[in-house]
């Protein structure tokens, strides 16, 4: 009979879920990694920091299409069995999650402190209140501090202790343009965060046939519960640091990069997922193998393409959506007495403007208050009083007698 181990159980237990596998898989690591928490970690004495397990994952796909709320749900359970670490859900302000994490909090029995936790949301762009300070928040918040301040917009000081934050979240793919913007793609948060895009289930379940009880889940939890009570540094064997050194000095990885900087910290990510891969086996007593260490450079390397593709998705989007905006004003202004029908626009618009371009220049105009809208199953658009007013007077100014 083969060794327990926890990513296999879990595989076992959600095969007749329709998720994705990578969905289920990244659920599994990023439920081992919130319950270790910053107790198991590798010391780094001499930079005097540590690094944790602790994970940013995100899933990436269409609504509906690839089932990514369940993942998110079975971590969640199993969390909550163990009860070891803070979980923050739901929609909040950041500035809410920071008093969050300096607060302390009674699960059961255990008395929780630091500002270890899950940040778990089911769909991340409804998740944390737009703010500014968001993305270096998140940023900054990534790398495990014994203590950490921060000064609240009230000019009020949080001591934060013991920092090892984990999210986990999804999100529709068309949702990723409006979430992220060039700052968040460069600055690092990107970089920081694992995106998991997957376009379609990978099975058809209704699920009536799932004979799975409580009981099953027991050994999962057994294990977690097992893991929650170690602690120390990690040991890794000799040969496993002989590949990972020499996989780490031979490697460009600037070649081909992605500009998000995900490639530079892979060594990172290769790192915190080794030691995820040992916890989930029966015999884990922190030591770190050759084929952890080889199972997550071939992870992390395989996961370089989504980062392109958050680039062109992103950048091609917002690039879109300014020459959506400057069409449609174009097109109102040369019918500027009447208002006009989605569906007309839409034509003049053919092989340009795509309908997701056209939704958000629409939703850009709107708020800015250059349109007005009416109508309802076919809305009609014209340009709105505030609209003529700016068009001429950046007319007058430019000496045009239309806009570009």
């Amino acid at each position: 009979m083969p060794a327990f181990n926890f990513i296999s159980k879990f595989l076992e237990l959600t095969k007749i879920i329709e998720s994705p596998t990578s969905y289920l898989v990244w659920s599994a690591y990023i439920t081992l990694s919130s319950v270790m928490r910053h107790n198991i970690y590798y010391n780094f004495p001499a930079r005097k920091t540590k690094v944790c397990p602790n994970l940013y994952v995100i899933l990436v796909g269409d609504s509906g299409a690839t089932r990514k709320s369940t993942p998110l749900k079975i971590c969640n359970f199993l969390l909550k069995q163990i009860g070891n670490t803070k979980l923050i859900e739901g929609r909040a302000s950041i500035q809410g999650i920071l008093k969050e994490l300096a607060s302390v909090q009674r699960i059961e029995k255990r008395i929780i402190k630091d500002a270890s936790c899950l940040l778990y949301s089911e769909e991340f762009a409804a998740s944390i209140v737009k703010d500014p300070s968001v993305t270096g928040i998140l940023t900054d918040l990534y790398d495990y501090h014994d203590e950490h301040n921060i000064i609240l917009k009230t000019e009020d000081t949080l001591k934060l202790t013991k920092v090892c934050i984990n999210l986990f979240s999804a999100t529709n793919a068309a949702f990723l343009q409006d979430m992220f913007n060039k700052q968040d793609l460069f600055g690092g948060l990107v970089g920081r965060t694992f995106f998991i895009i997957e376009e379609r289930a990978r099975q058809k379940d209704l699920g009536l046939r799932d004979t799975a009880t409580e009981q099953d889940w027991e050994p999962l939890v057994n294990h977690l519960r097992k893991l929650s009570m170690m602690e120390g540094e990690v040991i890794i064997k000799s040969d496993a640091l002989d590949f990972i050194e020499n996989w780490y000095n031979t490697t460009d990885f600037a070649k081909f990069e992605s500009k998000t900087g995900y490639e530079h910290r892979a060594h990172t990510h290769a790192m915190k997922l080794a030691l995820i891969l040992a916890s989930a086996e029966e015999s884990f007593d922190r030591s770190i193998e050759l084929k952890h260490i080889t199972q997550a450079v071939d992870i992390v390397t395989g996961l370089r393409g989504n980062y392109h593709k958050m680039v062109a998705t992103v950048g091609m989007s917002q690039n879109n959506t300014v020459q959506a905006v400057k069409d449609i004003t174009l097109i109102l202004f040369n019918n500027m007495e009447k208002a006009l029908p989605k569906s007309e626009i839409m034509r003049a618009l053919f092989g340009r403007v795509d309908t997701e371009s056209f939704d958000k220049a629409i939703i850009t105009l709107d708020q800015s208050k250059f349109i007005e809208i009416s109508g309802t199953s076919d809305p009609y658009y014209q340009l709105s009083q505030n609209g003529k007013d700016k068009i001429f007077g950046q007319l007058a100014i430019n000496g045009k007698g239309k806009p570009n």
